[in-house]
């Protein structure tokens, strides 16, 4: 049985291989879901492993979206090689998928909490964020993903002194999102200053850079 959450990436994968290896009608079951979010928070699981090296853990709701479809897109199949019956099936469009909205995202991750999953939804300014991490994000680091937020995905030590932390405070919460990989650091930026970035908050990146490589 699957033994989450788990404390390191290694284990987190073997949770996943464990789940994917479980009978599908069991897992249904057991998440209270059918098999369409049973399938869809497993895969949901399989992207936030596969981007968290990039993310921290952190992605938003509308790029999971993205990424799922992706995920989910089907594989030329040519029709010579399908049974007869199926080939019918194929023109209809019943080997197609329906678009992944955001409410399907939230019902799956949703889905994962009966098996004492760390995975969630938080909201970061205007933005709805899968968490998949075990990492206790307090105030100070919400407010600080709030800022970089609302800065339109970067920050600066300046800009986060200017909501009244000494520099002790600011350099406890960025410690920590830097640690997990929820921040970058570019020392490159215009300027004198260091920029802090988060790859799932900024605008700026095209989406294939945040995406990677997910099939």
């Amino acid at each position: 049985m699957c033994a989450l959450p788990c404390p390191s990436r290694s284990q987190h994968t073997s949770c996943t291989v464990a789940c994917r290896a479980a009978t599908k009608g069991f897992w249904a079951e057991a998440l209270g879901q059918g098999d369409f979010y049973y399938e869809l928070g497993i895969q949901c699981i399989k992207v936030c492993i596969r981007t968290r090296d990039q993310n921290g853990g952190l992605m938003e709701v509308e790029e999971m979206c993205r990424l799922l479809s992706r995920l989910r897109k089907p594989q030329r199949i040519a029709l010579c090689k399908l049974p007869q019956y199926r080939r019918g099936w194929l023109r209809a469009g019943g080997a197609g998928q329906k678009p992944i909205s955001s409410d399907d995202v939230e019902t799956a991750v949703g889905t994962l909490k009966p098996l004492g999953s760390y995975y969630g939804i938080r909201r970061v300014g205007r933005k709805k964020l899968v968490q998949s991490v075990p990492t206790e994000l307090n105030d100070d680091h919400m407010r600080l993903l709030n800022l970089v937020e609302q800065s339109g995905g970067h920050t600066t030590k300046a800009e986060i002194a200017r909501e009244g932390w000494d520099a002790e405070r600011v350099g406890r919460a960025l410690e920590t999102l830097l640690e997990e990989g929820m921040l970058w650091i570019d020392d490159q930026a215009p300027g004198s200053e260091r920029w802090y970035w988060s790859m799932c908050l900024t605008n700026d990146l095209d989406a294939d850079v945040r995406e990677g490589d997910i099939a």
